[in-house]
């Protein structure tokens, strides 16, 4: 009986240690998504972003309502690079709106137009590899490709030369048949 009781007396030490850890992590991520919640819920407030992705892309929507688009822009890419699967998708679906706000702002024969639509259009499907159901995303990608065409033959801004389909070169002994 003993025995029995020690070890009772060693498993009920062991599960007091155990629920002790469970409770002092837990409290430490409750302490993080308090200041986490703090800074999303006043972001003009704080002049450093924790390095956290949801606090970065909380500063990035701060930047683009305050016209900071270029500094917006920096912030998600920094969050597109993170590991966090969670705000990926989100970071590539603003960073794609940004660029795509851009190019409409500009004038229809802007040559500044294309790189900022392709930007947009790269970025969206970069977010529809990674899950293929969000439907929002597509339709941005539709709207950007309305914007520029990706078929160069019904573009007059992709002309290229007319250039002959297949060449043919003759040596002694075999023809070689050229693309």
């Amino acid at each position: 009986m003993n025995k029995l009781s020690q070890l009772s007396y060693w498993s009920l030490i062991a599960a007091t240690i155990a629920s002790a850890s469970v409770f002092v992590s837990t409290a430490i991520q409750l302490q993080q998504t308090n200041k986490l919640n703090a800074f999303i819920a006043n972001v003009e407030q704080y002049e450093h972003t924790p390095n956290m992705p949801k606090a970065m892309l909380a500063k990035a929507y701060f930047l683009e309502q305050t016209d900071k688009g270029n500094e917006a822009l920096d912030v998600l890419s920094h969050v597109v690079a993170s590991d966090d699967s969670e705000v990926i998708i989100p970071a590539l679906m603003n960073r794609a709106n940004i660029n795509l706000r851009e190019a409409l702002k500009l004038a229809a024969d802007d040559k500044k137009r294309i790189p900022l639509t392709e930007l947009a259009k790269q970025d969206y499907r970069k977010a529809l590899l990674i899950d293929p159901m969000q439907w929002d995303i597509r339709y941005n990608l539709e709207l950007a490709l309305t914007v520029v065409p990706e078929l160069p033959e019904q573009d007059v801004i992709f002309e290229k030369p007319s250039v002959l389909r297949q060449r043919t070169i003759e040596t002694k002994g075999f023809k070689v048949d050229l693309p």
